[in-house]
C-alpha cells in the first residue's frame, strides 16, 4: 500500500509539473564566470595514503556552518573504491578525516562505493552513493548523525530498469539529490550498452523508495546528447541545486568523443526537469601540462547567493586524475562573452589547422573581434563584424611557425561576440 500510494501521489505531481508553465530565465540567463581558487589542485592522490594513492575523484562539497567538508572517491593501488572525507576552514589547507565508507564483502556494494552525494536533513547526514557489484551499479543510501560515521543500514534506493528499451537497464549511479518541499529529487546517470551518456530523474517522499519518471510518465531519460561539440556524446555526473527563481540548475560532465578518446568538460543548464535550457560550456581545460590540461569533470556546487564554490576533478592526461580543484563562480548578467581557445602542437609534425565557429542558437551571433596571442600563430579572420546565422558555420584557417627542434608551440585565440546564453557559439579546433 505504501508503494501504490506513493506512485499515485508522485504521478499527480509529475502531471502538475509537466503541465505547469515554469518561470523563464531566458531574458536574464546567468553566465557563470569561473576563476581558480587557487590555480591548482587542493587534494591530490596520496593525500590519505594508502587509500587514495591511485586517484581522488567525484568531489562533494558541504558547508556545515563551521567548516567546509569535502567528500570524495578514494582509489587505492588495487583500484578499490572507497569514500573519504576532508575538512577545511580556508579552502587551502585540508585535514584528512579518513575513510567514511568501504565496500562490504558479499553485499550489493562489494566491488566499490563511489560518487558521494551528501544531504543534511534535520539532524541527519544522508549519503547517497553508487554501489557496485561486479559490473552492476545501483544507488544506495546510508545515514549518519555527524557526517563521518556512516555505520547504519545501507539501503538500495534505485536500481536499473531491467528493461532493454530503457536508458538505465544495466544500472543507475552518479546521484545528485536535493530535498525541497517534502520531496527528494534525484538526478542520476543511467547505464546501458549505448556509448552515449544520459540522465534520469527519480522522486521520493521518504528518501528510500524512489520512482524514476519523465514528463511522459515513463522511465525515460530527461537529459542527454546536446547539439554542441563539447556535449554531443551526452551528459553524466550531474550536480543539481535550486536557483534564485526556484528553477532547477545543473552542472554536469559533458562528453565528446574524438579520435584518440573521450574528452570531458563541464556544462550548465537550468529551468526545470522537463524543459532544460542548455547553455554553453562554462569550464574547459587548462593549459597543456596543467593538472586540468586534459579533462575537467565531476562538478560539485555550493551556492552562496552572490557566488558559487565549485569543486571538480582535473586530469593532466588520460591515465590518472591529478587532483581535486576549486573554482569560484560569479553570476553575471552579460550580453557578451569571450571564448578562449588554446592551441597546442608539436612543431614540424602536424599540418596547419582550422577553427570552426558554429551558431547553435535561435538568433544571430555577431563576431566582433578575433585576437591572436602568441608570435608563432597567424589566423585568417573574416571581415568584422561577421554575422553567424542560426546553424551557420564559419571556418577560419590557422597557421603557425613550427619550431625546428620540435618544441611544443602554444598560442591563444580570443573570439569576441555578442553571443547571449540563449544563442550559444561553439568553437571546434581540428587539424592538430
Amino acid at each position: 500500500m505504501k508503494t501504490a500510494h506513493q506512485f499515485i501521489f508522485l504521478t499527480g505531481i509529475i502531471i502538475g509539473w509537466s503541465m505547469m508553465t515554469l518561470p523563464s530565465v531566458h531574458a536574464q540567463a546567468p553566465r557563470w564566470e569561473l576563476v581558480y581558487y587557487p590555480n591548482g589542485p587542493v587534494i591530490t592522490p596520496g593525500f590519505q595514503a594508502p587509500w587514495d594513492t591511485n586517484g581522488v575523484e567525484d568531489p562533494e562539497l558541504l558547508w556545515d556552518g563551521m567548516e567546509f567538508r569535502l567528500y570524495y572517491t578514494a582509489i587505492d593501488a588495487l583500484g578499490v573504491q572507497r569514500i573519504a572525507a576532508a575538512t577545511s576552514r580556508n579552502l587551502l589547507e585540508w585535514t584528512p578525516r579518513g575513510i567514511i565508507l568501504e565496500p562490504r564483502a558479499g553485499t550489493f556494494d562489494r566491488d566499490g562505493v563511489s560518487d558521494p552525494d551528501v544531504l543534511r536533513v534535520g539532524s541527519q547526514y544522508i549519503l547517497f552513493y553508487t554501489a557496485t557489484n561486479y559490473e552492476w551499479r545501483q544507488i544506495a543510501r546510508v545515514d549518519s548523525p555527524d557526517g563521518y560515521h556512516f555505520t547504519g543500514n545501507r539501503d538500495v534506493v534505485l536500481t536499473g530498469s531491467f528493461n532493454g528499451n530503457r536508458f538505465d537497464y544495466l544500472g543507475a549511479g552518479e546521484p545528485s539529490v536535493i530535498y525541497s518541499g517534502g520531496m527528494y529529487q534525484l538526478v542520476y546517470r543511467g547505464f546501458d550498452s549505448n556509448v552515449w551518456w544520459r540522465l534520469g530523474l527519480a522522486l521520493s517522499e521518504d528518501g528510500f523508495h524512489f520512482l524514476s519518471i519523465s514528463s511522459s510518465l515513463e522511465r525515460q531519460a530527461i537529459f542527454g546528447r546536446g547539439p554542441h561539440g563539447y556535449d554531443d556524446g551526452g551528459a553524466g555526473e550531474p550536480e543539481i541545486w535550486s536557483g534564485n527563481a526556484n528553477d532547477i540548475r545543473m552542472l554536469y560532465t559533458s562528453l565528446h568523443y574524438c579520435l584518440d578518446g573521450p574528452l570531458y568538460r563541464i556544462g550548465y543548464t537550468s529551468d526545470g526537469y522537463f524543459n532544460w535550457d542548455r547553455y554553453n560550456m562554462i569550464s574547459g581545460i587548462g593549459e597543456p601540462g596543467d593538472w586540468n590540461g586534459m579533462h575537467f569533470k565531476s562538478p560539485s556546487v555550493l551556492d552562496f547567493g552572490d557566488f558559487l564554490l565549485v569543486a571538480m576533478e582535473g586530469w593532466p592526461n588520460r591515465l590518472q586524475a591529478s587532483g581535486i580543484g576549486l573554482m569560484i563562480g560569479v553570476e553575471r548578467w552579460l550580453k557578451s562573452k569571450q571564448n578562449h581557445l588554446v592551441f597546442h602542437t608539436t612543431g614540424g609534425i602536424v599540418p596547419p589547422g582550422r577553427i570552426e565557429l558554429g551558431n547553435y542558437g535561435a538568433s544571430d551571433v555577431v563576431i566582433t573581434g578575433i585576437t591572436v596571442i602568441g608570435p608563432s600563430f597567424t589566423i585568417v579572420p573574416p571581415s568584422l563584424p561577421h554575422v553567424l546565422k542560426p546553424s551557420d558555420e564559419r571556418v577560419l584557417s590557422v597557421s603557425y611557425t613550427p619550431d625546428p627542434g620540435g618544441t611544443p608551440v602554444q598560442g591563444r585565440v580570443i573570439i569576441e561576440s555578442n553571443a547571449q546564453i540563449g544563442n550559444t557559439i561553439t568553437i571546434h579546433l581540428s587539424g592538430y
